[in-house]
C-alpha cells in the first residue's frame, strides 16, 4: 500500500509538484500527532553573535536564529529553548547576550564557571534573569553529590534539565550516580528528563548505558557537521548531538504514546543564510558591535582598525601568537595590506 503526498505549486524554490511513495510500515513510523513537548538546544556558540560576512552561504547568527526559533514555535507546540553553555567569551557580552536570549524565548542557560571571565557569577546571572532567562552553573568535574537542576512545566509535561560537570574527567558510572542523586521525586503526569553534559558522543553513549531509563535525553558537547548545510540525520536513541557556533539548532520532539511510552525524535534545524534576519535582534547585535567593540579594543590599536574579533574573526596578530613564522611570511604579501 502506498500514500501520495502532494507539494503545493506555490511553494518557494520553483517546486511544481512532488510525490513520495511510502510503504505501510514506513507510514506507521511517522508521527501521528504533534509532539507534546519540543526542546530546542544550542551550545558552544563561542561568542558568535553573527556571521563575519566575508563569504556567502554562511550559517548562523543571532538575527537568523531568532527567525528559526520563531518558525519552530508555531503550531501550538510547547517549546522550551535551552542553551548548554560555551556561550560567553568575554564579560562585556553578558548584558547583550542576555537581552538577545530573552527576546528569542530561551528559558534556561547552563554556563561554565569560566564564562564569568573574572566577574562575579551573580552579576552574569542577574543579566540573564533580568530578561527572564534562568541560569544554572555547571560544577567542576571530579565532584560528588547532586548536580544543578532546573524544572519547568510545559505542554502538560514536567521537564527536568540537569547540568553535568564542566569537564570530562568523571567516569560514566560516577556521573550516573550523581545524576540519580539529582533526580527530583516524580511529579504527577508525564516527566521528561534531559541531561546536558560537556562530553563527546562516545562518552555519552557509555553514560546512557549506565543510566538506563533514568534519563530520556542526553545532549553533549557540539559535534562537527558532516554536511555543508547542517542537515545531518540524527540516529534514533536518547543520545543527541549538537552543532557549534549557532550554525544549526538541535530540535528534540517528545511524543507520549497511549500506552505511556515516550518517543524521542531529534533533528537539526539549520540556521541557514536563506532565513530573514529578525530586525529587533539585529539592532541589538549592531548595538553590541558599536558599544562593546570600542570598549574591548586595546588602547594602542588605531581607532579606525577593523574589529575582526568582535565580528567573529581572529586578527592576524592573534593567530601569530601560535604561528609566528606564518605571520611574518604573511606580512610580506599583498593580502596583508588588503584592508588598507
Amino acid at each position: 500500500m502506498t500514500f501520495l503526498l502532494g507539494v503545493a505549486p506555490s511553494l518557494p524554490g520553483g517546486i511544481v509538484a512532488a510525490a513520495l511513495c511510502l510503504s505501510t510500515s514506513e507510514a506507521a513510523s511517522l508521527p501521528t500527532s504533534l509532539p507534546q513537548l519540543r526542546v530546542i538546544y544550542s551550545t558552544d556558540t563561542s561568542g558568535q553573535v553573527d556571521t563575519c560576512g566575508c563569504s556567502g552561504g554562511q550559517h548562523g547568527g543571532f538575527p537568523r536564529r531568532a527567525t528559526a526559533l520563531r518558525g519552530l514555535s508555531d503550531g501550538g507546540i510547547a517549546v522550551v529553548p535551552i542553551d548548554g553553555g560555551g556561550l560567553l567569551t568575554a564579560p562585556y557580552q553578558a548584558p547583550y547576550f542576555a537581552e538577545t536570549y530573552g527576546l528569542m524565548g530561551y528559558r534556561l542557560v547552563m554556563l561554565d564557571p569560566a564564562e564569568a571571565q573574572g566577574r562575579e557569577p551573580a552579576g552574569v546571572e542577574a543579566s540573564f534573569r533580568e530578561h527572564g532567562v534562568q541560569v544554572i552553573w555547571r560544577p567542576a568535574a571530579g565532584g560528588a553529590g547532586p548536580l544543578p537542576c532546573w524544572t519547568a512545566d510545559a505542554g502538560g509535561c514536567h521537564l527536568v534539565a540537569i547540568a553535568g560537570p564542566s569537564g570530562p574527567e568523571d567516569a560514566p558510572e560516577t556521573l550516573a550516580e550523581r545524576v540519580r542523586a539529582t533526580l527530583p521525586p516524580r511529579a504527577g503526569g508525564p516527566t521528561v528528563v534531559l541531561l546536558s553534559t560537556r562530553w563527546p558522543l562516545p562518552a555519552n553513549q557509555r553514560l546512557s548505558q549506565e543510566l538506563g531509563d533514568a534519563v530520556d535525553v542526553i545532549v553533549g558537547a557540539s559535534s562537527p557537521a558532516q554536511t555543508r548545510d547542517y542537515r545531518d540525520p540524527i540516529p534514533e536513541g536518547k543520545v543527541v548531538p549538537a552543532i557549534s557556533q549557532g550554525k544549526a539548532l538541535t530540535v528534540i520532539d517528545v511524543y507520549f504514546e497511549p500506552d505511556g511510552r515516550k518517543r524521542i525524535q531529534a533533528r537539526f534545524e539549520p540556521v541557514s543564510p536563506g532565513l530573514l534576519e529578525d530586525p529587533g535582534i539585529k539592532a541589538i547585535v549592531e548595538r553590541y558591535y558599536t558599544e562593546a567593540a570600542p570598549a574591548s579594543r586595546p588602547a594602542e590599536a588605531p581607532k579606525d582598525t577593523v574589529d575582526y574579533v568582535m565580528r567573529g574573526w581572529a586578527d592576524a596578530e592573534t593567530c601569530g601568537t601560535c604561528h609566528p613564522k606564518e605571520l611574518e611570511a604573511w606580512k610580506g604579501t599583498a593580502h596583508a595590506k588588503a584592508i588598507a
